[in-house]
């Protein structure tokens, strides 16, 4: 895709993500922020490897989440994002440019009877466009 300049990708995590995956992904100029280290730097520090761009496009996997947070997704890895982290990364990267686009994956109701991974969905999408278009 020629249009796309930059790609970061935050929140990374587990087996799925191994050395060689990160590795391969440095490889096309992919920014990776690691879920360890937004807990042990903050969300502040994450947000200042996120350049700024005219446009910006997110791509939420839901999985980013501590399941604790997030039941009901296809992918459950323990030492995801709290809430709070990802609402304030969200948030965060709006400011850093034009929001163009945005889609939310891997929300999985049947693995959440209780309908709280869903909540917490929409919840971020609100919080992200209140954030993109004050």
């Amino acid at each position: 895709m020629p249009q796309v300049r930059k790609v970061v990708q935050i929140g990374m995590r587990g087996l799925a993500n191994d050395p060689e995956s990160i590795g391969n992904a440095r490889k096309i100029h992919s920014t990776i922020i690691t879920s360890e280290q937004i807990h042990r730097r903050g969300a502040a520090w994450a947000l200042t490897q996120v350049p700024a761009s005219e446009n910006i496009y997110v791509s939420l996997d839901i999985d980013v989440l501590d399941p604790s947070v997030a039941p009901g997704t296809g992918t459950i890895e323990p030492d995801g994002l709290s809430f709070a982290e990802l609402d304030e990364l969200l948030r965060g990267v709006a400011a850093k440019g034009r929001l163009v686009g945005l889609d939310v994956v891997e929300v999985t109701p049947y693995r959440d009877p209780s309908g709280r991974t869903a909540q917490t969905a929409v919840r971020l999408i609100v919080d992200l466009l209140a954030a993109a278009f004050p």
